[in-house]
């Protein structure tokens, strides 16, 4: 598996990050055996991640096979109320 943590972390401009997931994607389909674990900006609502999905592969592509996407921007709070971390 190749993951970038933090990708958006040092404020990446989109493009950019795009540039930086597209090469990790490529090194997975190129070695036929990886998974690319990816992130959206944190500015990404759930309601606007299908158009920021244009960047990825397509979903009936080959490439598709080499890549999921992970949403960490999900709050749940915990038994009292309180955030959990």
């Amino acid at each position: 598996m190749l993951a970038v943590a933090g990708l958006w972390a040092r404020e990446m401009l989109p493009a950019a990050g795009a540039a930086v997931m597209c090469r990790v994607l490529g090194r997975c389909v190129k070695m036929g055996n990886r998974l690319t674990l990816l992130e959206r900006p944190p500015w990404t609502s759930p309601g606007g991640l299908p158009a920021s999905l244009t960047n990825l592969a397509s979903p009936d592509s080959d490439d598709a096979s080499f890549t999921t996407l992970y949403y960490p921007w999900l709050h749940v709070p915990g038994v009292d109320g309180t955030p959990r971390t």
